[in-house]
């Protein structure tokens, strides 16, 4: 699929843009996502205060937009005033020609209430001169409410313009009073959280941020539900959707 609008593209592989609603059971796993404009997502180009559950994205997403910010997603390219995202997995290739792309999603804005939990982000997230780039998320603005991010990894490759704007969890977080993680992972040397952001206003939750086995760490984290939510492989995969 290839977008248009230089400006505003609301480019996805199965939807470009959505307001309120859920997403459920779906997937984009051939073909790739590209234009030149942002909200660009591997599933969903732009969502506001919708769900998203048991889903997931394969294909390569790339934005070579020229604005300021990219928002661009493995799964889905920005959340605006909250939105949950559950049981969802990403193996994109992203690519991004400016500022603010993560894993499955590439930012987070507007006042509103942003779940995250059981998902996890494989493949690479790129930024070559970028500020903003995380394995996980790309931006967290300080509009936001709150966000809760619970069990969840990345083994994303990931790379921008250097390690004060790219880390495994968020490449830049403005909100840090408001966002609290439970069990998240990343295999990486990086430490999950850039370096810009100091560690007295980084959130409240528990990281492990050193390579190693995944299956290991999460065990170590708890919490983590290895009966009907993940599989207990070295690098977990969630189990097949079951619709709800």
């Amino acid at each position: 699929m290839t977008g248009t609008n230089a400006n505003y593209s609301y480019a996805g592989g199965l939807v470009g843009g959505m307001a309120g609603g859920t997403v459920e059971g779906c997937f984009h796993t051939t073909g790739n996502v590209s234009a030149p404009g942002y909200y660009i997502g591997g599933l969903i180009g732009y969502l506001s205060g919708a769900s998203v559950s048991q889903s997931y994205s394969t294909g390569n997403v790339t934005s070579t937009t020229t604005n300021t910010y990219s928002n661009t997603g493995g799964l889905i390219g920005g959340i605006e005033k909250g939105g949950t995202v559950t049981r969802c997995y990403t193996s994109c290739a992203v690519t991004t020609s400016k500022q603010g792309a993560g894993g499955p999603v590439g930012r987070m804005t507007g006042a509103g209430t942003f779940t995250v939990s059981n998902c996890y982000s494989s493949g690479s997230v790129t930024g070559a001169g970028c500020n903003y780039i995380g394995g996980f998320i790309g931006l967290i603005d300080n509009s936001i409410t709150a966000l809760t991010v619970t069990n969840g990894y990345t083994d994303a490759a990931i790379s921008g313009k250097n390690n004060y704007s790219t880390a495994p969890f968020a490449g830049a977080n403005n909100k840090q009073a408001n966002t609290t993680c439970t069990g998240f992972i990343a295999w990486s040397s990086k430490p999950n959280w850039c370096y810009n952001v100091a560690a007295a206003d980084r959130p409240a939750g528990n990281y492990m941020g050193t390579e190693g086995a995944i299956y290991s760490q999460a065990v170590t984290l708890g919490g983590w539900d290895f009966t009907d939510v993940w599989t207990t492989d070295d690098t977990p995969l969630l189990r097949p959707y079951v619709a709800q």
